[in-house]
C-alpha cells in the first residue's frame, strides 16, 4: 500500500487526497478508513490529519483518542538479534491484527474480538516457529510460511518437542489447544459452518480462549528468546 511505502510524493498526494475529501459534506466513509489506515501505520502521530478528524468526523476522532493513541500497537520491550523475532517486532500485519482485536472487543463483538485474536496468535506463533528454524517453516528463499499454524497437528508436535526441551507445555494444554483450533472452524466470521451461532456460553468460552492463547503465546515467548538470544 502507498502509506507503507517510503516515497514521499505518493504519500503527499495520499494525504492532500484524503484532506480534500474530508472538506466534502458529508464526508465519504472510505475516507474515514484511509484515514485510520495512514494514522495506524504512522503511530497515530499525524496531528494536521487528526485535527482534521475531529473537526469533521467527531465519531471517528473520539474513537481514535479513546481507544487508538498509546494502544494500538503490540508492546515491543526489546530489540532482538535474531532476524525473525525482529521482524515481527515491526510487522504491520500483525499491529493491525492486533489494532482489530482490541476494536471488536472495545465495541463487544465477541466472534469478530476472537478471530483477530486468533489470527493474531497463528501469525505471531509462526514467528516463534521461525526464530527456531522449525522445519516447514522457512523456505529456500528465506520467506515465512504462515500457513504452519493453521494446522493444530503442526503447532501439536512443534509444542512437543519444545517440552522435551523445558517448554512448559501440559496435556491440558494441548486439549484445550486442539478445542480452540475446533471452535474457530465453527466461528461464522472464519467459516461457512457457523456453528457457534447455535451454542450456548459462547461469550465467556471465547474469552477464556483469548486468556489462555494470550497465556500461551507469552510462555512460547518466553522459552523461544531464551532459546536464541541466550
Amino acid at each position: 500500500m502507498i502509506i507503507n511505502t517510503e516515497d514521499d510524493d505518493l504519500i503527499r498526494k495520499y494525504l492532500n487526497k484524503i484532506f480534500t475529501l474530508f472538506r466534502t459534506n458529508p464526508t465519504p466513509k472510505f475516507i474515514e478508513f484511509l484515514a485510520k489506515e495512514y494514522l495506524l501505520a504512522h503511530n497515530f502521530k499525524h496531528h494536521d490529519l487528526k485535527k482534521y478528524i475531529r473537526i469533521h468526523s467527531p465519531e471517528l476522532y473520539q474513537y481514535i483518542t479513546t481507544y487508538c493513541e498509546g494502544n494500538y500497537s503490540i508492546p515491543k520491550t526489546r530489540n532482538y538479534n535474531n532476524s525473525y523475532l525482529e521482524r515481527m517486532n515491526n510487522d504491520p500485519i500483525l499491529n493491525y491484527l492486533w489494532f482489530r482485536y482490541k476494536h471488536e472487543k472495545n465495541e463487544s463483538e465477541n466472534l469478530e474480538e476472537f478471530a483477530y485474536y486468533k489470527n493474531y496468535f497463528d501469525r505471531r506463533l509462526t514467528y516463534f516457529l521461525a526464530a527456531m528454524g522449525e522445519s516447514g517453516v522457512i523456505s529456500k528463499k528465506g520467506k515465512i510460511s504462515f500457513q504452519q499454524t493453521y494446522n493444530v497437528q503442526n503447532v501439536k508436535k512443534v509444542l512437543k518437542n519444545w517440552k522435551i526441551k523445558g517448554f512448559n507445555y501440559s496435556d491440558e494444554d494441548e486439549e484445550k489447544l486442539i478445542e480452540i483450533y475446533r471452535t474457530r472452524n465453527k466461528n461464522p466470521v472464519s467459516h461457512a459452518s457457523s456453528e457457534l451461532l447455535y451454542e450456548n456460553g459462547t461469550f465467556f468460552k471465547l474469552s477464556g480462549y483469548i486468556q489462555f492463547l494470550d497465556d500461551l503465546l507469552n510462555r512460547v515467548k518466553k522459552f523461544v528468546v531464551n532459546e536464541v538470544e541466550g
